[in-house]
């Protein structure tokens, strides 16, 4: 009967066939079992042609490195795959010296004559190799000597410790000691020979094996910092703003803690940065900000953009108005690079029924109450309250006029008060029309009429203010629009010749 097996990831499917004497044969149904060991039989089927997943990486080990003529040990073989898994496996097993220590194909060393051999596993492509020492049987371990990959660690570092045993008949091997550290503050050491560096001192490492040691000194030094992160509070600023950068060490002893590293900046031009990490935005560009710290550096990106609005300021050349009248009301902007200036803001009013603003700031009070006038630029805004008081009317002021002329139109400005209106007289009974503004009035007729020849009240203002009233720059003219001689008495009548 031949039984042949076929190496996948996870599934050995054996065939067996029976082959009789007359040279015939007949096959048998094929069973299927399941098994985590792979063999290595049949390497040239790779798992790469079953599942796309190779074996990358294969570690031999012996259950005993060092035998006695006569003795056997056992080697196993570990595979790690190109997905990340890892499985026991049975490779094709062969010995370097036949003489000395030969292998089965399932693994099993016997030991033949004293010297020494390499057992080697290939599997899937790949292999790996322990050697193996034959001593006579006679033969006692006379020395033992150690040897560390490193005698100096930093806290939290690790290192490997190995043993050489010499016997008595002249050979030596490598072997598996017991281990033992006199200072297992200092460091400790596992059964495998794993030395892991604890705290700063000195410490002997002892391997124990056949009755004999052999011992390292090992000097364990502080922690050393074997990265640094950089952080920023903001990677993207406008020119002028500013940011913090921070740095956080890791220590090869597996901590980490904030530490105040060495700063710099590729360009100063665009960013600065101070020996406390204070980042300023000078120029639009990018840069980037370095700490250095034990040996370590870090770094971060910085871009800087137009400098910004921070902040507008809104006045108002009057706050308080009475109906009719206007302000200007202006914006200053205050931008991140501490510069500022007058800038023209979207304006609105809280309150358009009490005060209207204009989009270049003019200010027209409409009724009694308060308005916030609110100015927005650059997405900030700033505000000011307009209050608006309404107007009380003093009175009345007749303007009386003595004419020995008829008048076709007449015009005069008013001081000491506020004219609101004007109307009546025989400025009215004549069908005059009469305009108010800027306490000038102006009274003419459409259709031609004139101001016959007398004296009376000439026109009724509507006047506010505590002043007296009084008449100035005054313009009488006739119906051929020339301008009469005339003159003002008592401040309120007009004397035309």
């Amino acid at each position: 009967m031949t039984t042949r097996r076929i190496g996948f990831l996870v599934t050995v499917i054996a065939t067996v066939v029976t082959v009789t004497c007359g040279g015939s044969s007949s096959p048998t149904e094929p069973t299927t079992t399941t098994s985590s060991t792979q063999t290595g039989t049949s390497s040239s089927l790779s798992t790469a042609t079953a599942s796309g997943v190779t074996a990358t990486s294969l570690m031999v080990s012996a259950a005993a490195t060092s035998l006695a003529v006569g003795a056997t040990t056992t080697v196993t073989a570990t595979a790690a795959y190109s997905d990340g898994t890892s499985a026991t496996v049975v490779p094709t097993w062969s010995s370097s010296n036949a003489g000395v220590a030969t292998v089965s194909s399932v693994g099993t060393v016997k030991a033949v004559a004293a010297g020494t051999a390499q057992i080697t596993g290939i599997y899937d492509g790949q292999s790996d190799s322990v050697d193996i020492t034959v001593v006579t049987a006679d033969a006692t371990v006379t020395e033992i000597s150690v040897s560390a990959s490193a005698t100096a660690l930093v806290v939290g570092a690790t290192a490997t410790v190995t043993a050489t045993a010499t016997y008595s008949d002249g050979t030596s091997g490598t072997v598996t000691p017991t281990w033992s550290s006199s200072s297992a503050g200092v460091a400790t050491v596992s059964s495998a020979g794993t030395v892991t560096a604890v705290a700063v001192g000195n410490t002997t490492i002892t391997g124990t094996y056949g009755g004999q040691s052999g011992s390292i000194g090992l000097t364990v030094t502080p922690a050393t910092v074997t990265s640094l992160a950089v952080n920023a509070s903001a990677m993207t600023l406008a020119v002028g703003a500013t940011t913090t950068v921070t740095a956080t060490a890791t220590y090869s002893d597996g901590t980490s803690a904030t530490v105040a590293p060495t700063w710099s900046s590729s360009s100063a031009g665009v960013a600065t940065v101070s020996s406390g990490g204070t980042v300023t935005a000078v120029a639009v560009g990018n840069t980037t900000i370095t700490g250095t710290y034990g040996g370590q550096a870090g770094s971060v990106g910085l871009t800087v953009t137009p400098a910004t609005v921070t902040s507008v300021a809104v006045s108002a050349s009057a706050t308080t108005l009475a109906v009719g009248e206007a302000t200007t009301v202006t914006a200053t902007a205050t931008y991140s690079d501490e510069t500022s200036a007058e800038v023209t803001p979207t304006w609105t009013s809280s309150a358009e029924g009490v005060a209207i603003v204009s989009a270049s700031g003019t200010v027209t009070a409409v009724a009694a109450g308060t308005a916030t006038l609110t100015g927005t630029f650059g997405g900030q805004s700033d505000s000011v309250s307009i209050t608006v008081t309404a107007v009380t009317p003093l009175g009345t002021v007749e303007v009386l006029y003595n004419s020995g002329t008829p008048v076709a139109g007449f015009q005069f400005r008013v001081t000491g008060v506020d004219v609101t209106g004007a109307g009546g007289g025989t400025a009215a009974s004549t069908g005059f029309t009469v305009n108010t503004g800027n306490n000038i009035v102006l009274g003419f007729s459409f259709a031609g009429a004139t101001i016959p020849a007398g004296s009376g009240v000439l026109v009724v203002l509507d006047v506010t203010g505590s002043g007296d009233a009084c008449l100035t720059d005054l313009v009488i003219s006739d119906s051929s629009g020339n301008a009469l001689g005339a003159s003002v008495e008592d401040c309120l009548t007009i004397s035309v010749p």
